[in-house]
């Protein structure tokens, strides 16, 4: 996903590997490898993102409910 610093120069993150988002107070990602970024995005921006992204990638459409939600996951479990 593209994302921005701090200083506004856009990098790309690949979203697989982010752990977890938090704002302190600004959006930091902590990555998999114990990396840590701070961008300028808030952590919904950054969420609304990677779940664009895996849309775009996956080919599914935006679910709307919970259950949607819930029953397309039970579908697509290995």
């Amino acid at each position: 996903i593209r994302l921005s610093r701090l200083n506004k120069e856009h990098f790309l993150v690949n979203s697989d590997l982010i752990e977890f988002v938090e704002e302190t107070p600004h959006t930091v990602l902590s990555m998999m490898s114990g990396r840590k970024l701070v961008v300028s995005e808030t952590s919904e921006e950054v969420r609304e993102r990677v779940i664009a992204y895996k849309q775009k990638v996956f080919g599914v459409e935006r679910l709307n409910t919970p259950k949607e939600q819930g029953d397309y996951m039970e579908q697509t479990t290995i």
